[in-house]
């Protein structure tokens, strides 16, 4: 089936550097200046760093804290209450986001917060619980994941009730929140403003079926074509268009291939391999077929191509975030690829470490050069 790939929001914090979202305690190790600027937004309601987690047994501030619907729905609502919005930069406040895909997040312990119940982070001062019911808390299942249509109606209750006392609605009150344990990588997410209802979004991403192996291979060609010829020369680039630049079936027969869509053509693909197979271009190997033990030995990453207009908007990024989720749920704990040169920037920012340069031989004999390469899952 066809679908978006899930994402969930996070607001770009004033004076962020980098392309890492900490949590707020785990911002002070890194940024202390920042972190105590942070901090300076929870004044009147400090108690809310010490609140910890049902279930994850952390401070709600040792989590990023992702929301679970559009920004641009936040900004309309203001609008159509006549309630002025925050201006951009005012306070802790930019008005830009990261659209954030589900998979970059479930490298973390992650917790559903339901967020029903008003208490002390949203009503600072006010007569209210300091610490939200435990039972508004439940383990995350992304299967379940789907951004919300509309603003819960205590949300909107929130909105109209300060602004007619004169005091400035809070951003999040009353809206379900995805907590994540961990750091968020938020490298090649370009940021929107809410008051745009149509943030960057990838391609719709899905698993490969049959059909698609024409569209696959004409992109594979393409793309060697488009990239190799800044790293490889002319004989290696025709040669890497034949013998790399064609699917090993498999892996759309075991299901662990994904493509991204635009207008109706794969413009990238990718996967990962439970099988020992590293890479297609070179003469097969009698155990090539062979299934890995994810006790002992690292899974694959697989034919990664993106469309040369289509480099540099995160495709390949998302689909490595989906060969590491799906190999996780299989008990691997470790990754490993044989890149290419084009490919190689890719990997190191993903994580990837080089293990070893080596010429890989073609069937007619040319030889190019490619990385090995290995990362954990987890981190």
């Amino acid at each position: 089936m066809i679908r978006d790939t899930p994402v969930v929001y996070h607001g770009v914090p004033k004076g962020m550097s980098g392309t890492t979202l900490f949590p707020l305690y785990q911002l002070e190790a890194v940024a202390p200046d920042l972190f105590a600027f942070q901090r300076s937004k929870y004044a009147g309601r400090e108690t809310v760093l010490d609140v910890r987690i049902p279930g994850l047994g952390i401070r709600f501030n040792d989590t990023v804290q992702c929301a679970a619907i559009h920004p641009a729905k936040m900004w309309a609502a203001r609008r159509r209450l006549g309630i002025t919005p925050l201006p951009a930069n005012e306070g802790h406040w930019t008005g830009l986001f990261y659209a954030i895909p589900l998979a970059r997040v479930l490298v973390h312990p992650v917790v559903w917060y339901a967020h029903r119940t008003l208490w002390i982070n949203g009503a600072p001062g006010e007569d209210v619980p300091l610490q939200p019911p435990a039972n508004e808390f439940e383990a995350f299942d992304p299967d379940r994941y789907r951004e919300l249509d509309a603003l819960p109606p205590a949300h909107l209750a929130h909105l109209e009730s300060r602004w007619a006392s004169g005091r400035r609605p809070l951003a999040f009150v009353n809206i379900p929140h995805v907590l994540v344990a961990g750091p968020i990588d938020v490298s090649g997410l370009e940021p929107f403003s809410w008051e745009d209802a149509t943030a960057p979004a990838l391609p719709p991403q899905r698993v490969a079926v049959a059909a698609d192996i024409a569209g696959i291979t004409k992109l594979m060609q393409s793309s060697i074509r488009a990239l190799f010829p800044s790293f490889y020369n002319a004989r290696q680039t025709a040669s890497a268009v034949v013998h790399v630049g064609h699917l090993d079936t498999r892996l759309i027969e075991d299901g662990t291939y994904f493509v991204h869509e635009a207008d109706g053509e794969i413009v990238a693909c990718g996967g990962w391999s439970r099988r020992a197979l590293l890479y297609t271009g070179s003469d097969p190997q009698a155990n090539d077929d062979r299934l890995l033990d994810p006790r002992t030995e690292p899974a694959r990453v697989r034919a990664m191509f993106v469309r040369a207009d289509w480099t540099r908007r995160g495709l390949g990024r998302a689909i490595l975030d989906a060969c590491r989720h799906a190999a996780r749920a299989e008990g691997f704990s470790t990754l490993a690829l044989m890149a290419t040169l084009p490919g190689e920037p890719l990997y190191r920012a993903f994580g990837f470490r080089e293990i070893r340069r080596e010429p890989v031989l073609m069937p007619d004999g040319v030889s190019i050069e490619c990385v090995a390469m290995e990362r954990a899952i987890s981190g």
